[in-house]
């Protein structure tokens, strides 16, 4: 009884332990902070464009400079935060690097980190709070004239990860969310890097639903470029009104490259002879060109649409074949079965002119041998009884001519008795 007791004591306390244990884990997870995941994180990044009325390359939202060695020059940028978050912010510049002609971000750090300045760098971004930043570029006497690319990478991590201590800031998980914004530094004179592109020409094309102007951009200068602009349409058959504007906006077009902008129209511009303005501006430098061209509207593969359809059809046909091998009836497999052994016998048929002669041949010697051997048999059964009434006949002869012979008997001779004897006989 007594042990009985203790044992349901003890199990009474680990009971009361493990609740303990539980509530007080639970108590801890509502007391201490929670450490955010990366989809908590996320900031937000905008250029402001720069009002210069001389600016060229600097009045949009792309960070893009040009400078003289010993001169510096400057855009804002804005910071927005989280609307979950207060967030530490870090600002970096690394290597842009082209794969194919597709620039990639690397991990190493730009060769004109050392020329940049922020205003405020690696700093905590309040809930829902938005910040300017000044970035700063002001490249070194000795800085080669030239054409620059890297990113500014904007880092944002949970802000109570981080612990301070003077100066020294120490991140404690690495979950974190990043933007990455292209930057262009033009470095040499100003000359040297006056925006120069041209509208090359115009052409109409038609997908499966929508009609759209073709606009060739070719990018003369060094700079890059990211124009925008409108074209216009008027009908040279038919007296009718002006078509349009209708605006466009390219993308980033690369130094000493090309580019098309493609423009979408109404369905009722038809085929025929058209007249077509195109207006297109960088910055303060403005382009126009008119075109008088014969649009045909011809039909225009659409990769990604057609890759699409390719894979759809292909998918149809795997799951098709999957769905009959599956599927199918077991009298398939009956019939798969009678076709390879139909192959079989064809290859069997296919055999050689030698082969089969050869295998006639030994058959017709098999026959001749048997029926060799059956001619021997019958032979050798005919002749073994008239040797057996030969020597009956020549044993009777014998008998009737010879007449009957007297036996004799023959005594045995007895064995002599030696002389011996006989002497010492008489002697006695």
């Amino acid at each position: 009884m007594v042990s009985s007791k203790r044992k349901g004591h003890r199990a009474l306390m680990r009971r009361d332990l493990r609740s303990i244990f539980v509530g007080s884990l639970v108590g801890l997870s509502l007391v201490l902070p929670q450490i955010a995941t990366a989809g908590d994180l996320g900031v937000g990044l905008r250029v402001v464009p720069n009002s210069s009325s001389g600016s060229q390359i600097s009045g949009n939202t792309k960070l893009w400079f040009v400078v003289k060695q010993d001169d510096a020059t400057t855009r804002e940028l804005v910071l927005s935060g989280s609307n979950s978050m207060d967030q530490q912010v870090k600002l970096s510049l690394v290597k842009l690097q082209r794969i194919d002609g597709e620039p990639a971000i690397s991990n190493d750090a730009s060769e004109i980190a050392p020329w940049v300045e922020f205003s405020e760098n690696n700093f905590i971004l309040r809930k829902s709070q938005s910040k300017s930043i000044t970035m700063k570029i002001a490249p070194p006497t000795n800085a080669k004239s030239g054409s620059y690319e890297a990113y500014l990478i904007v880092s944002a991590s949970d802000a109570k990860a981080h612990k301070s201590s003077g100066q020294v800031t120490e991140a404690v998980i690495k979950n974190s969310a990043r933007v990455a914004q292209p930057v262009f530094v033009g470095v040499g004179n100003y000359e040297d890097f006056i925006v120069n592109f041209e509208i090359a020409d115009v052409d109409g094309i038609k997908t499966l639903q929508d009609k759209f102007i073709r606009v060739f951009l070719d990018n003369k200068g060094r700079t890059p470029i990211s124009p925008s602009g409108l074209i216009q349409l008027k009908n040279m058959d038919f007296e009718q009104g002006t078509l349009g504007p209708y605006p466009f906006y390219s993308a980033t077009i690369s130094p000493k490259s090309n580019a098309y902008i493609d423009v979408q129209v109404p369905n009722t511009v038809n085929p025929g002879n058209w007249k077509v303005f195109v207006s297109a501006s960088q910055g303060n430098v403005t382009e126009t060109r008119e075109f008088e061209k014969n649009l045909t509207f011809t039909n225009r593969f659409d990769f990604l649409g057609g890759a699409i359809r390719v894979l759809v059809v292909i998918l149809g046909l795997l799951l098709a074949w999957w769905a009959y091998r599956t599927l199918r009836p077991r009298r398939g497999s009956d019939l798969s079965s009678n076709l390879i052994s139909g192959r079989v016998h064809r290859r069997t048929n296919q055999m050689s002119e030698e082969t089969r002669a050869l295998i006639v041949e030994l058959e017709a010697k098999a026959e001749a041998a048997e029926r060799k051997a059956a001619e021997l048999k019958k032979s050798a059964k005919k002749r073994t009884p008239a040797k057996r009434a030969a020597k009956k006949v020549a044993v009777k002869k014998v008998a009737s001519t010879t007449k009957p012979i007297k036996k004799t008997t023959t005594r045995k001779a007895l064995p002599k008795k030696k002389a011996t004897k006989k002497v010492s006989k008489k002697g006695k």
